[in-house]
């Protein structure tokens, strides 16, 4: 049986209810549309429900006021911790360039987890580091975190986008639907997933969010009679330094592979202020774009640590700590030139944190999205991911696919340092006010 897929992108509609439950085409018309980077989540009740609610049927909640309240870096931290816990995963076999946008694949799930329930809910939340959050600071909190960090800076673009295409004959829960509009902005779909036209509306809608950088994220072979439903999360990112490598600086030189093989690369050459941070383990530097609420942090390892050393130390606390030791100084930074693509299924990563349970078409339950007679699952978790850095700035983009399926302090000057990236070295795109990982990446190869 096919599960719904999830990709990373952050527009979203808000859905009324009757008596009976919804169809999609009722929910997208009754819909208002919200745009995130506006838009608070509301304090006050949730709409108005009917006279005589279906008895199946739960209203969707208000949020408390302890919820409304919730601090987007109460979700950047939870952000963080599974973003590293994951890219650990994939970054496990040394030597393959990953990339990934934590925050993409954290929205997308964070809807799904609006139709879990029980033993899933609970395994969901603790694999992305929610436990003892309730269901409306968890969707509280990542709106608002949307909300600031989506840029309006033109040097520093970043958009997301959040879609739901939903099998046009099935009656989602309407509080599914309103609480996946109102906190995520997610457009909601009506589609047959059998018709010929179907692949190519769900794959222009991820190119289009993306700029033409993600292309076919959902397969041929995602599209059953199975599928109920893909959420998917887009995220653009293209950002200018704000100071930016001379390209007549850029030179090839040569790059030490992890295998201890060379190739000559693009590299370039900046000299000035940077913040910077170095310990026993590693040197790191901070360029910011823009207006300096995004910036990308480099850590280079130290000659003779492997890149896999340093990332088996990552973590949601040392990614914390790493960024709080970053100091103003003087020095000469050379960082290649580069550009990456990136394509992988979560399902079993996702399953060794401990969210298998979502996985399973014998234990999984996600009655919270619709009541149907046969069981709903997630069949496939998708992310794909581009960038590219060079002397002005960087593009990123990433598109997560979640498919669910029925189963039947100050400090004295330093002398300026030397960083040279010309071996293997862990990157990340990161919102320098809460620490919300957008992008972490390994480049193995330029």
């Amino acid at each position: 049986m096919k599960t719904c897929l999830l990709m990373l992108a952050l527009p979203l509609a808000v859905a009324c209810m009757h008596d009976e439950q919804p169809t999609v085409d009722a929910a997208r018309a009754d819909a208002a549309p919200a745009q995130v980077a506006q838009a608070t989540p509301p304090e006050s009740p949730a709409p108005a429900q009917p006279a005589q609610p279906a008895p199946a049927t739960a209203a969707a909640p208000a949020p408390s006021v302890a919820a409304a309240a919730a601090a987007p870096a109460d979700v950047a931290t939870a952000n963080s911790d599974f973003g590293a816990r994951l890219f650990k995963q994939l970054a496990a076999e040394p030597g393959k360039n990953v990339f990934i946008s934590p925050l993409s694949i954290s929205l997308a799930l964070a809807m799904t987890y609006n139709g879990a329930q029980d033993a899933t809910k609970d395994a969901m939340a603790a694999t992305l580091g929610m436990g003892g959050m309730s269901l409306d600071a968890v969707n509280t909190g990542f709106s608002r975190l949307a909300a600031e960090i989506i840029s309006k800076d033109s040097a520093a673009r970043l958009a997301i986008a959040n879609s739901l295409w939903a099998r046009q004959d099935i009656a989602f829960r309407k509080d599914f639907l309103e609480r996946t509009t109102t906190y995520y902005d997610a457009r909601i779909e009506p589609v047959n997933f059998m018709s010929p036209d179907a692949l190519g509306t769900i794959n222009g809608w991820v190119r289009e969010k993306t700029m033409g950088r993600i292309d076919n994220l959902v397969k041929a072979d995602d599209l059953t009679p199975d599928t109920l439903l893909i959420l998917i999360n887009a995220i653009y990112f293209k950002g200018v330094w704000q100071t930016q490598f001379d390209k007549a600086s850029t030179a090839d030189k040569p790059f030490t592979l992890d295998d201890a093989s060379v190739k000559n690369v693009p590299m370039m050459d900046r000299r000035g202020e940077f913040d910077y941070a170095e310990t026993p383990l590693f040197q790191a530097v901070r360029l910011p774009y823009g207006d300096g609420r995004l910036a990308m942090h480099v850590f280079l390892p130290r000659q003779g640590t492997p890149l896999a050393s340093l990332c088996a130390r990552l973590s949601g606390a040392a990614w914390r700590d790493w960024l709080a030791g970053l100091r103003n100084r003087k020095g000469h930074l050379a960082l290649p030139r580069f550009k990456m693509e990136y394509e992988t299924e979560l399902n079993e990563p996702l399953t060794t944190l401990g969210m298998g349970i979502a996985f399973s078409r014998t234990a999984a339950d996600f009655k919270g999205m619709a009541d149907i007679h046969e069981r709903i699952c997630i069949d496939k978790v998708r992310h794909k991911s581009f960038v590219e850095v060079n002397e002005e700035g960087t593009e990123a983009a990433a598109a997560t696919s979640v498919g669910m399926m029925r189963v039947t302090s100050i400090m004295p000057e330093q002398p300026p340092f030397e960083m040279i990236a010309d071996r293997p070295f862990l990157f990340a795109i990161a919102d320098t006010q809460t620490g919300a990982l957008v992008f972490l990446g390994a480049l193995y190869q330029p």
